[in-house]
């Protein structure tokens, strides 16, 4: 059964207890220590993030890949290594 992990939300402010990928340009919280399972998001300008992940909210399930039901547009990032792979799912 697919179960809801996080919310990532992308955002221009600072968060308590970030953690810096210094690969990925990109600023994080620990979804697993929020009440509500939010991950905040603070890219640097020239992070090689796809596009997408700065501008718009994503869902993450605990199993992968997700089933999107509706049109979708989908990314398929590869990190640098250390890093989980994500798959990015947009829906319109």
């Amino acid at each position: 059964m697919r179960t809801f992990h996080h919310i990532g939300i992308p955002t221009a402010e600072k968060h308590d207890n970030e953690t810096h990928l210094e690969d990925a340009k990109l600023y994080i919280t620990d979804a697993a220590k929020s009440p509500n399972k939010i991950e905040w998001l603070r890219f640097e300008a020239d992070s090689p993030m796809p596009r997408m992940l700065p501008t718009l909210p994503h869902i993450d399930l605990d199993d992968k890949p997700p089933r999107v039901v509706g049109r979708a547009n989908q990314i398929d990032y590869v990190p640098p290594v250390g890093q989980r792979a994500e798959k990015l799912t947009h829906i319109q």
